[in-house]
């Protein structure tokens, strides 16, 4: 048998892999065993933290793998498992700079930690919309292991994102100005999750991503990047898009995440798996 140019899946989370209701299709477990069959790797590029991801993952019924997955934005590479292998955490000088800022705009500062090392999900130091990001995250999230301070410190466990939640027509004004701010130590970004039914402003340190994260997870497999396929559908997914041997935006993905791929899944991400096993 021919070997497959795809060596290499990753799948996003929100908006690809998982409906609104936090179910995978079955067409599409059936295309991702098969190509787990095929030899190809499967893993997960997203931006939930493991606990969150884990059941979606779950579904697929890959019993018993273990590789390293890609979580918190690209910040992280983690075992399903929990264990961490890798993780670029924010400078303790621009983290304290950034959240001051957030206060100051009216906006809590949503810290996401490593909980394999923090035994923490979050860190928040409350905004005037405090009562909002509880009520429609922190207290919705699996993992509400969560630490509310009142300043970030030395004390505070290394953070791998920052959140800041916000009106979504809102959004371009209040990324200008944080953009004007913090880049390029910083990358930020809007984006809507539909598990929680908000909009965010994720932050991360400038060189955080996901792609750079799937490089890294590649060279420990030995994966040229020219044969990795992708799969996702909002802004934070253009890099890998644009970057991967073949990118693939879901059909109601973002439009800039259609700009930057090389296939829209207009017959859905079953189809387009399985057309990515087929590659040669």
């Amino acid at each position: 048998m021919t070997e497959p140019k795809i060596q290499l899946m990753a799948f996003d989370v929100d908006g690809t892999l998982a409906r609104r209701d936090q179910s995978v299709c079955p067409d599409v477990i059936d295309a991702i065993r098969l190509a787990h069959s095929r030899g190809i790797r499967i893993t997960i590029a997203t931006g939930r933290n493991q606990a969150e991801t884990m059941p979606v993952w779950n579904q697929l019924g890959l019993a018993g793998y273990d590789d390293p997955m890609i979580f918190v934005g690209g910040s992280i590479i983690a075992r399903p498992s929990g264990e961490t292998l890798w993780s670029d955490a924010f400078d303790a000088g621009l983290l304290a700079e950034l959240a001051d800022v957030l206060i100051a705009m009216g906006l809590s500062a949503v810290a996401t930690t490593d909980p394999y090392h923090s035994n923490l999900a979050h860190v928040v130091l409350p905004g005037a919309d405090y009562d909002f990001v509880n009520e429609r995250f922190l207290a919705k999230l699996p993992d509400r292991r969560t630490q509310v301070i009142d300043r970030f410190d030395a004390a505070c466990p290394p953070v791998l994102r920052m959140l800041a939640f916000i009106p979504p027509e809102r959004g371009d004004e209040i990324c200008a100005v944080l953009n004007a701010q913090f880049a390029p130590a910083v990358n930020l970004h809007p984006i809507y999750v539909p598990t929680y039914d908000v909009t965010v402003i994720e932050f991360f340190t400038g060189s955080v991503c996901k792609w750079n994260a799937i490089t890294r997870l590649a060279a420990m497999h030995k994966i040229n990047p020219a044969r990795i396929a992708v799969f996702g559908d909002d802004v934070n997914d253009i890099t890998m898009l644009t970057s991967a041997g073949h990118g693939v935006a879901m059909a109601r993905g973002a439009k800039e995440a259609h700009a930057a791929a090389d296939e829209i899944a207009t017959n859905g991400l079953a189809s387009a798996v399985l057309a990515a096993i087929k590659l040669q």
